[in-house]
Formats: structure tokens, C-alpha cells, sequence
């Protein structure tokens, strides 16, 4: 059986929350589990999500629900599975201020 290969980068680093914050596109054409970790500080309200395009110009979001933040430091780790080309991750800023770190992790499990 193959081993799963591993990917990990710090993908966002000090992002300004008080305005939104979309991180660069990740080829994921060869990864089937994406992972961001969102890490924040300060007061920011706002959402966190994924974004998924098969294109790299078209972009979706994926809808997922995590704890986003609201009006305190957190963290969040939103997974995926996804034969998509490309992932972002992206903070909605609705509210507030702080500073957003995100770690990114994918799998091959082929």
C-alpha cells in the first residue's frame, strides 16, 4: 500500500482583518484532503470559508461552517475532500480588527 504523501506550508501570515483577506491559489490538483487553519487575534467579526476552482479565475465557495470569528482571538480548522484544481482560503471581514495567520496541510492518499 502507498503512503500517503503530505503538504504544509504557513499560508497567510499577519493578514489585516479589519478588511477581507483571500489568500493565493494552492494547486491541488494531486491532493484529495485540503486543511487551513485559521488563527487570529485582536476583535475581528467576520466569516472564514475555502474557495475551489477548477479554472484558477472562477471561484466558489465551499460553504463550509466552522467557528468563525466573532469579536475575539480564536482559531478554526476547516477540512475539505475535493478533486478540485485549486483551493484559497478567504476572511469576510464584516467587523473589527486583528491579525490572521493561516497553515495550510493537503494529503495525497493515492
Amino acid at each position: 500500500m502507498a503512503r500517503p504523501s503530505q503538504h504544509q506550508v504557513n499560508y497567510i501570515n499577519a493578514g489585516d482583518m479589519s478588511s477581507d483577506v483571500t489568500g493565493t491559489s494552492q494547486d491541488t490538483e494531486f491532493q484529495e484532503v485540503l486543511s487551513f487553519q485559521f488563527v487570529w487575534t485582536g476583535t475581528p467579526t467576520g466569516t472564514i470559508d475555502i474557495e475551489l476552482s477548477n479554472d484558477g479565475s472562477t471561484w466558489t465557495p465551499a460553504g463550509l461552517s466552522g467557528s468563525d470569528p466573532a469579536g475575539s482571538a480564536g482559531n478554526a480548522i476547516l477540512e475539505i475532500e475535493t478533486a478540485s484544481k485549486y483551493a484559497r482560503a478567504v476572511y469576510s471581514s464584516t467587523s473589527g480588527s486583528g491579525s490572521l495567520s493561516v497553515h495550510y496541510s493537503a494529503k495525497s492518499l493515492g
